[in-house]
């Protein structure tokens, strides 16, 4: 499954959680790697278009000031 999200460069779900329990000091394990690349293969993150990105950040100030 690809997302698109307003970031800068692509990124996998698994790099996400283990930056994520990196910073949270916990531990890695040998099998952690496994699940990191099990979970970058099912679900990428792509950067949305730059135009996209602007029309998100209206509508969420949009929503935002009501």
């Amino acid at each position: 499954m690809i997302i698109k999200a307003p970031i800068r460069q692509p990124v996998g779900a698994g790099d996400i959680v283990h930056r994520l329990t990196a910073a949270l000091g916990i531990p890695h394990c040998p099998a952690c790697q496994g699940r990191k690349e099990a979970l970058n293969r099912a679900f990428r993150i792509e950067p949305m278009p730059d135009d996209a990105i602007q029309q998100a950040i209206a509508r969420i100030r949009q929503l935002w000031s009501r």
